[in-house]
């Protein structure tokens, strides 16, 4: 275990009660008073002596005080830089370290776009901080199988009872063994409307796809741009391109695809149920759906024209609750609407639901028991629910969200996970990054700007999967 000693002023240690503070001072006290008089009375040098001697015997005194306030020090990574983050984690940790005064908490707040290769350099150096945020999924397995995370399994099954009954799985394991803490909870399905809008159109939100059309003929009429978007980072055209392949391949399918461990083995992304997804996609955009600028606009882009009431609908996973909506903006969500023809769609509930925050204990740490203190701590349902309250994001601590402290539309969100019958993580952080952040980003544009078929982008993904598949067995 290292310690690292941090000095507590004198008057500070006095009012904690510090009996060996108090002991010297009273100490320097009286050999001060003795050393006047002693000047006054031309103080002979025996009594002068005895009174250096006092001073000598409360220095061990002195010493034990600071041993008393030695702590161990516990390095916390994260991307928790927002106002609303960055005040739960002040006072997470105020809290933490009342209950635990031998251990220090120092967090340190990365940008987003900075916390994977920082988080990832860190990892492989010789003094990496003892917890770090990652994506779970495929980052976890790639950690876990370089041996620089923790294995966790005996500490989440003394917590697993804390956690959504989901909550272990490919997000946070590692050849059946735990490597991670899944902290914030994602539901995939909602598709954000303006309430307003529709009903001065005199309309009501859709419960199939085929009235989901009609509604976006009827605004497309009128001259308003059904859906805002914008996907210039890729990522936003493969949550809609998602919600479809659910509906033409069913939960059990998408998993088996992503699960595999060798080159060419079915099911495929070339499957004609699988194409089929994509085309319902590039529909999309070629009715003309999507707002202008869909091939150049960034998500920012595309939720600003809900916001601003440019456009009726918006479609993202439930972080877009995090967003500050503007107060005149009356909106609500309904579930992405299902296709009636498709094998997965009426009738079914499968739904995206992924863990995008997730701690890992480093395995160089030293400090490993502490860091799973302050774990522990982190995830008390109690905490769990100030998160929520603080941060309007859904946790995977499963008494964290709860009506107290969420919305309503936020709450309707989480009572999608009793009906579910099935369960799908997004592709990016479940698939190595040559094949989700390159060829399912970049396809997803490609598609829409001509370049690719939906045949052709199908295959880039299949052919990228089969490679990463191979450079994995070797």
């Amino acid at each position: 275990m290292v310690w690292r000693y941090h000095a507590i002023p004198i008057g500070e240690a006095w009012r904690k009660g510090s009996d060996a503070y108090q002991n010297l001072i009273r100490v320097l006290m009286f050999a001060v008073r003795k050393f006047r008089q002693g000047v006054n009375l031309m103080l002979n040098r025996k009594r002068m002596f005895i009174i250096c001697g006092v001073v000598l015997m409360a220095l061990p005194m002195f010493v034990l005080s600071h041993a008393v306030y030695a702590q161990t020090e516990v390095q916390f990574w994260s991307n928790f830089g927002t106002p609303a983050t960055s005040e739960f984690m002040r006072v997470l940790i105020k809290a933490f370290e009342q209950e635990q005064p031998d251990i220090k908490v120092v967090h340190r707040a990365i940008p987003d776009d900075m916390l994977y290769s920082t988080v990832r350099n860190a990892l492989l150096g010789n003094d990496p901080p003892e917890i770090v945020q990652h994506d779970g999924y495929q980052q976890v397995r790639d950690y876990a199988q370089a041996g620089v995370i923790m294995d966790l399994t005996d500490w989440w099954e003394s917590h697993e009872d804390r956690f959504v009954p989901a909550a272990r799985g490919s997000n946070n394991e590692y050849g059946g063994r735990v490597y991670s803490v899944p902290w914030t909870l994602v539901v995939g399905n909602p598709v954000f409307y303006n309430v307003r809008m529709l009903e001065e159109a005199g309309l009501e939100p859709p419960q199939t796809w085929d009235e989901f059309v009609e509604i976006m003929e009827d605004f497309k009429s009128r001259g308003i741009d059904p859906i805002g978007f914008g996907n210039k980072e890729g990522w936003p055209g493969m949550q809609w391109w998602m919600q479809f392949l659910l509906q033409t391949c069913g939960a059990d399918k998408v998993n088996a695809l992503m699960a595999r461990d060798e080159p060419g083995m079915a099911p495929k992304w070339t499957d004609p149920d699988v194409v089929r997804s994509a085309e319902y996609y590039v529909d999309l955009f070629r009715s003309g759906y999507f707002s202008v600028g869909a091939t150049s606009n960034d998500y920012q882009t595309g939720a600003a024209l809900f916001m601003a009431e440019r456009t009726p609908f918006f479609h993202a996973g439930s972080f877009f609750l995090q967003l500050d909506f503007p107060p005149a903006l009356e909106w609500d969500w309904f579930e992405f609407p299902r296709i009636e023809t498709e094998p997965h769609g009426l009738g079914k509930k499968d739904i995206i639901m992924s863990f995008l925050y997730n701690f890992s204990v480093t395995e160089r740490s030293q400090n490993k028991e502490a860091a799973l203190k302050f774990l522990e701590f982190m995830t008390r349902p109690e905490w769990a629910r100030e998160w929520v309250r603080l941060v309007k994001s859904n946790v995977a601590v499963q008494d964290g969200n709860t009506p107290d402290v969420m919305s309503d539309q936020a709450y309707r969100l989480m009572e999608l996970l009793g009906p579910a019958t099935g369960y799908v993580p997004f592709l990016d952080g479940n698939l190595p990054p040559t094949v989700g952040e390159d060829k399912i980003y970049n396809g997803s544009m490609a598609v829409l700007t001509g370049e690719m078929t939906p045949e052709e982008w199908m295959k880039s993904i299949e052919d990228a999967h089969n490679r990463a598949i191979s450079d994995t067995v070797d």
